[in-house]
């Protein structure tokens, strides 16, 4: 009864007859390969730039009613309207 038992199939055989290919290191549909294949040879490569913004924040205690306001964007306090 030995002969009835199946032959276990390979790891690379199963994907096979899933109907699966090889495409470098994955296993992928045919019609994944080819549409990789057609947009890797026309897709140029885009680069991004990289944009670093520096904001320098200074933060300065009202000293009549004591609220703490950012210097760069008021010239005033905007509780009391005291200058700084």
């Amino acid at each position: 009864m030995g002969f009835f038992k199946k032959k276990k199939k390979s790891f690379e055989e199963e994907q096979m007859a899933k109907g699966l290919v090889k495409y470098g290191d994955e296993w992928i549909t045919p019609a994944e390969k080819y549409r990789r294949e057609r947009l890797g040879a026309n897709v140029p490569v885009i680069r991004e730039k990289e944009t670093i913004v520096t904001k320098e924040i200074v933060k300065m205690r009202c000293k009549y009613c004591g609220t703490v306001f950012n210097i760069a964007e008021n010239d005033k306090c905007p509780h009391c309207g005291a200058p700084p």
